[in-house]
């Protein structure tokens, strides 16, 4: 027993002498990815659907989810959240954008003892009946309408996450490190494009009420569609967040940096109400729209969540005025 245990002991050391090898050989080259997220302007990027927030409770809580990653979210929200996860967990999810645009997803978080954490991702969007036009005659006297078709994507995500100082039970100074692989893959009507990508992320807890987080995603190859070839939306997220009254009252505040448009400013809140029902709140500072009307409507999420023993149901809304409304809709299950 006891040469079992040194053997365990000895091996977790190695993992993590290597995780934190790889932080530190990252450290020199993140300066190189500067140009990289230098602004393009917004819609330059492809695979703009990447940069939809997926999950019920971070839509709600203003999409400042980097900071807290302390679900089966982090998996597309911080990887180094995986690291802290104790329990087994899936998540399903359903989202109704605007343009009869819809997204379903489904996400798996598998902790280990020794080995860390180890989670995956699938994501299904598409939308339909969108009206073919073609030349009429062949010949360039105007259009006819021809029928329809439609456009889908599907995302697949590995991910791995592992806490490579202090402890998972350790809430003071302990830093979680992950990072994930993706395969895109888009239809558009007969035609295909793929891509591959990677994320990084790191959650630092400097206590038990405070936590920074940090993510690089999409960093990746471009899609091709025929002859066209794009880049995908790399984007950078930087946060702090926060836990109130017997962690009871969850807050974050989050610098959001896409490539292809300006920065942003996310923040947003939870309340638990006898650890069975949440209320939440965000606030999303940017300037997307030059209606104020608008820009201040779509600012704004909100939801709520619900605990029943093992399961938990989440709802997020984000409201765009007379351009029509979304909605997410989670189930989670941790056993």
């Amino acid at each position: 027993m006891r040469a079992e245990t040194v053997r365990d002991e000895t091996m977790s050391k190695t993992i993590r002498r290597l995780s934190i090898g790889l932080v530190l050989c990252l450290i020199p080259h993140v300066s190189s990815l500067i140009p990289l997220l230098s602004a393009k302007g917004p819609g330059t990027d492809s695979a703009q659907y990447l940069k939809l927030g997926t999950g019920a409770r971070p839509i709600a809580m203003g999409e400042a989810f980097v900071a807290v990653a302390d679900d089966s979210n982090a998996v597309l929200w911080n990887t180094g959240g995986l690291g802290f996860l104790k329990q087994k967990e899936f998540t399903a999810m359903h989202m109704e954008y605007l343009e009869n645009i819809r997204l379903s997803g489904l996400s798996y978080v598998h902790p280990t003892h020794m080995w860390g954490t180890f989670a995956a991702n699938f994501s299904y969007l598409y939308t339909n009946s969108i009206e073919r036009t073609v030349l009429r005659n062949d010949i360039p006297e105007g259009f006819e309408k021809k029928g329809s078709f439609g456009v889908s994507a599907k995302t697949a995500i590995l991910t791995y996450g592992r806490v490579v100082s202090g402890g998972k039970d350790n809430e003071t100074k302990t830093l979680g490190v992950g990072m994930g692989a993706r395969f895109i893959q888009e239809t558009l009507d007969s035609y295909n494009a793929t891509a591959f990508a990677v994320d990084f992320g790191a959650l630092y807890k400097y206590s038990h009420r405070i936590r920074f987080g940090l993510t690089l995603q999409n960093l990746g190859s471009r899609l091709k569609f025929v002859r066209e070839n794009e880049s995908l939306p790399l984007v950078l997220r930087a946060g702090v967040g926060g836990t109130e009254f017997k962690d009871r009252f969850n807050y974050s505040l989050e610098l959001y940096s896409p490539r292809d448009s300006g920065i942003e400013i996310h923040s947003g809140a939870e309340f638990w109400i006898l650890k069975l029902l949440a209320p939440r709140v965000g606030w999303r500072f940017r300037n997307i729209y030059r209606d104020n009307t608008l820009n201040t409507i779509s600012a704004i999420t909100g939801g709520i969540g619900l605990r029943l023993f093992n399961y938990q149901v989440d709802y997020g809304f984000v409201p765009f005025g007379e351009v029509g409304n979304t909605h997410r809709i989670s189930i989670t299950g941790r056993f």
